[in-house]
């Protein structure tokens, strides 16, 4: 297949909704947004009802492959970004077969919300816990269509809550975990820090070793940048 730069322009007013509640939740010059990247993980487990077991959240980085790599590559990705999402059709599992699961690589994924539905989807993936989080990211790229194009608002959030409920998010875990502000912060923080450290402008967007890939989101861009730094050439 031709590999394809998938780009989505970074829009204020569709950010609006999403980061600018986050960004007061965050507080101006959060001191989490310039923190060096994190090489672990934190799950924390959400308050729910008693009769039900609480969602353990992951709070950390969202990594795969080797954190001892020479080489990072951060994405930051919008769920609601339909360049992101065919970035993880066709770009990502390429990526993860040849460079994550190999181990020469430590692949790290941020959550970039465009929009207040993105950020759902984002909270949504991080309730499931590091163990089962990529497997939510990637249904909900591959289904994306399925629920961003549905007739109102409230189908959006229904049809997102269904993909939920098919990898064993519960209705009450779900709610339980929108309301979790220190998770709302943590996103917020690691949005703000791309676009203040890495000049993060749109979705995809491909960090590696703490440059701004341009054309990152084209695989053969990105294979040729990773094998220079494996190399030593760059």
């Amino acid at each position: 297949m031709t590999d394809t730069l998938y780009k989505r322009p970074f829009s204020p007013l569709a950010a609006f909704a999403g980061l600018a509640l986050l960004a007061v939740l965050a507080g101006c010059g959060n001191e989490n947004a310039t923190a060096s990247d994190s090489k672990t993980d934190v799950s924390v487990e959400a308050q729910g009802p008693a009769s039900e077991i609480a969602p353990k959240i992951a709070m950390g980085d969202m990594m795969q492959g080797n954190p001892e790599s020479p080489v990072t590559v951060i994405e930051f990705a919008s769920m609601t970004c339909s360049h992101c999402a065919g970035f993880h059709k066709h770009v990502y599992p390429r990526l993860k077969e040849n460079y994550i699961d190999t181990g020469k690589i430590n692949f790290v994924f941020r959550e970039f919300p465009l929009d207040a539905y993105a950020l759902e989807a984002s909270i949504m993936a991080r309730c499931a816990g590091k163990d089962r989080y990529f497997e939510v990211v990637h249904e909900v790229f591959v289904r994306q269509e399925e629920w961003i194009l549905a007739s109102s608002p409230s189908k959006i959030r229904s049809r997102l809550r269904a993909i939920g409920e098919d990898l064993g998010i519960t209705a009450s875990m779900y709610e339980t975990c929108q309301e979790n502000e220190a998770l709302q912060k943590r996103i917020a923080a690691k949005a703000a820090e791309g676009r203040t450290r890495y000049d993060v402008s749109g979705t995809p967007a491909i960090v590696v070793n703490g440059q701004l890939v341009e054309g990152g989101a084209n695989y053969n861009t990105l294979a040729r940048h990773i094998e220079g730094l494996l190399s030593g050439d760059q």
